[in-house]
């Protein structure tokens, strides 16, 4: 991991292990808060590579219902190991909301499921942790848009803030949303920091609601004819 100029962490290849080898009541317990909170209904979606390494990790896919009318993926399992925020022990698992009639067909449509699974995994490959207001930034889009990064902040389209967290085995469990963001949306927090990010999101309706037709909530930059420069 390397600090650069512009003041972005960047992290290489040679990140750890993700260490992570299933605890089935924690699964359970999580399983459990889902069911009660985001629908009963619902289906297991799992990364093939993550598979593939063994990864526990996997996404609950929570079907649409009266009174939360949206399809809801949730990592199940990225919690077990608690990340190390200096002093202190963070445990999360984080959550995306996509439209009821979202199809995973053709394949390019499982993108926010990558993009999950891939953010889920991060910390622990890479030694660090998820905490409200943190962004990662992808060195490739995520979506067919151009989003490449996201910030991890509070859940905004909660049924009730009992959703919010899961008290197991005497810690907390925070479920963090996911907020996709355009590249200059991503430039507003290492311009302005994260607090003008975090309005801007909100004023502009932006939440862990996945919309890849979304335009950037940034203004482009205006133009003018050279000749009326200093006007």
């Amino acid at each position: 991991m390397s600090r650069s100029d512009d003041g972005i962490l960047r992290f290489d290849d040679s990140g750890p292990d993700h260490g992570l080898v299933g605890d089935p009541a924690l699964i359970a317990a999580v399983e459990a808060h889902i069911a009660e909170h985001y629908g009963p209904e619902s289906s297991t979606w799992k990364h093939p590579v993550s598979e593939a390494e063994g990864s526990p990790i996997f996404l609950r896919l929570v079907r649409p219902r009266d009174g939360r009318p949206a399809l809801t993926a949730v990592t199940v399992g990225m919690s077990e190991k608690p990340m190390v925020a200096g002093d202190r022990e963070v445990s999360a698992e984080l959550v995306i909301v996509l439209p009821p009639d979202w199809s995973f067909e053709p394949e390019v449509n499982t993108w926010p499921l990558l993009a999950l699974d891939q953010l889920a995994h991060f910390p622990h490959q890479y030694g660090t942790a998820f905490e409200w207001g943190h962004t990662v930034q992808n060195p490739y889009p995520w979506s067919p848009n151009g989003m490449n990064g996201v910030l991890i902040a509070d859940q905004m389209l909660l049924t009730s803030t009992e959703a919010e967290s899961l008290e197991y085995d005497g810690r907390k469990i925070v479920f963090f949303g996911v907020y996709f963001l355009h590249p200059d949306e991503m430039q507003v927090k290492l311009d302005k920091g994260v607090d003008r990010l975090w309005d801007l999101c909100v004023d502009s309706g932006i939440c862990e609601a996945v919309d890849e037709t979304r335009p950037s909530f940034v203004p482009p930059k205006r133009r003018r004819l050279g000749f009326l420069r200093g006007r």
